[in-house]
């Protein structure tokens, strides 16, 4: 009984400690956050784990914990990173695992899951960690406005300026908002207005309602978003024309384990001579290596160049169903990597470095879940899809979309669907403000974005209290595509802040574990 009575009462005394450590903190520390996607999630849980400020306000139209990439509903649709790269808990990196068990799903940390089930995920910790920070007397609040800048003040403070006109104080600003509106192919735009063309799979049931039964459509783009495209069309009965300039497919892959140990050759890596012709094939070289490391099976062994898509599309297939592809084992390792070393390079440097390397990377990096693939073999071989290298050069209406290709050859279609990207967030820099910039056509001053993702303004020295957070950390942070690397953000974010609040006499290391409600949260749900 004694130790009982003693329990309890060390829990009263925590938790009286930690309001009166969250007291101590400046009580006018207001962090903003500017999005309330996945990566504004993080951000919020940083923040609340840390203690790092007595307010939290988060800035998006939308409901929070959906953002763009997993707004949809389709179960056709999956992550191509596995379970084990989804956790939005920086010290728990099988929170999504346990989350998904936790409600019957039988998964392990290589599965590849529906989309939506991430943004079910981030819902829920959302609210938990909401309920979380009233308990430490950290306030919260979501407005459902636009931010449009970030205004500095002679007092080292900031004005976040909203799309209605109103503005909110902040000591702090993270830029968690993600990718802005879709890239729309040149030859597509003056059709924007018309019936059945759309900039975007997404939403995708908005697009799904509006095609008539058994339609022909024509999808631009090759890549993830266009395969989504495919995925659910085909599914629903449609017949899909693929078509981008080179018709070139992301590569197979099964899973995108987090290695703890890697055979890359870091500083042959990171002295890498980006000015030199040879870049490319010298990066090549390291990476044949550390691939060929891990079962002494050489890169060329894993890897196929037909120039064929679908021969290609086919072999990769039984590579992958073979477990024949040791390259996908070291594709996080060489992500970080790379991160790291452009981090601390310039701007045109980093820029240069992609510009010789993509070719060989990109596809392998934002390569396709086995089972995808599997179903857009099977859609080809239905003659339901078809894949054509070479992009339209003109698409007209008439009773219907006409697109002509090169040489004159002219293709009917029911619907036109643009699936070619979208447009990173953009930012225009003064010496005492910071545009978030919708219109991508305009011209902008990008602001110097540090290793740390601090913000530095056009003629100052020092960065300022904004940070950019996953996507929008492009210009410091040039490899960023996954949540692992958002939830990175988040946590250092937040250690920055906790670590310029931190006062004299507050005892706190920064953690908070929630592992006790998060159990009893699972466990009910």
């Amino acid at each position: 009984m004694r130790k009982h009575v003693d329990a309890s009462t060390d829990k009263v005394l925590e938790m009286e400690f930690r309001l009166k450590t969250t007291e101590k903190r400046a009580k006018k520390s207001r962090a903003v956050i500017v999005g309330g996607g996945i990566t504004g999630v993080a951000a919020l849980i940083g923040l609340i784990e840390h203690r790092a400020v007595s307010e939290i306000f988060i800035i998006d139209p939308g409901t929070i914990g959906i953002g763009r990439a997993f707004a949809t509903t389709e179960a056709e649709l999956l992550c191509n990173t596995t379970v084990e790269m989804m956790s939005i808990i920086s010290h728990d990196k099988e929170d999504f695992v346990k989350y998904l068990r936790a409600r019957g799903f039988r998964t392990t940390k290589n599965d590849f899951v529906p989309r939506f089930y991430v943004s079910q995920y981030a819902r829920d910790r959302y609210q938990q960690f909401v309920e979380q920070a009233q308990i430490l007397g950290i306030t919260h609040q979501h407005l459902l406005r636009i931010a449009t800048a970030v205004i500095k003040c002679i007092d080292g403070s900031y004005r976040v300026i909203m799309n209605d006109g109103n503005e909110l104080s902040a000591t702090d600003v993270l830029l968690c908002h993600g990718y802005g509106s879709p890239l729309i192919p040149e030859v597509i735009k003056p059709h924007m207005d018309k019936p059945l063309v759309f900039s975007t799979p997404y939403p995708e049931q908005a697009m799904l309602n509006a095609i008539p039964p058994g339609s022909r459509i024509l999808i631009i783009g090759t890549r993830l978003s266009a395969i989504d495209a495919t995925l659910m069309l085909c599914s629903h009965g449609h017949r899909v024309v693929m078509t981008s300039r080179t018709g070139e497919l992301p590569s197979v892959r099964t899973r995108t384990p987090r290695s703890l140990t890697s055979c890359i050759d870091e500083r042959k890596f990171s002295t890498l001579d980006i000015a030199s012709p040879a870049f490319a094939s010298r990066l090549l070289r390291i990476i044949g290596k550390a691939v060929t490391a891990i079962r002494n099976r050489p890169l060329s062994k894993q890897v196929d160049r037909s120039s064929d898509t679908v021969a290609r599309l086919r072999a990769e297939i039984e590579l992958a169903a073979d477990d024949r592809i040791d390259w996908q084992d070291v594709l996080v390792n060489f992500l970080d990597l790379g991160n790291t070393t452009l981090s601390q390079r310039t701007r045109a440097e980093r820029d240069e470095a992609l510009a010789k390397s993509w070719s060989i990377v990109s596809r392998y990096l934002f390569a396709l879940p086995l089972s995808s693939a599997q179903k857009l073999m099977k859609y080809i071989d239905d003659t339901r899809l078809q894949i054509i290298a070479g992009a339209p050069i003109k698409v007209d209406r008439d009773d219907s979309w006409i697109a002509i290709w090169d040489g004159g050859r002219e293709e009917h279609f029911d619907v036109v669907v643009c699936a070619t990207g979208f447009h990173k967030p953009r930012f225009h820099a003064e010496s005492n403000i910071l545009q978030l910039v919708i219109d991508h056509t305009r011209q902008c001053v990008e602001p110097c974005v540090s290793s740390d993702l601090k913000v530095t303004l056009p003629n100052s020295s020092d960065p300022e209290r904004i940070w950019t957070l996953g996507v929008a950390s492009y210009l410091g942070a040039p490899l960023v595509n996954a949540v692992y690397q958002a939830t990175q953000h988040a946590e250092a974010v937040a250690r920055q802040i906790s670590a310029c609040n931190h006062l004299p006499g507050d005892e706190s290391d920064g953690s908070f574990p929630l592992s006790q409600s998060r159990k009893h949260t699972d466990e009910t749900l």
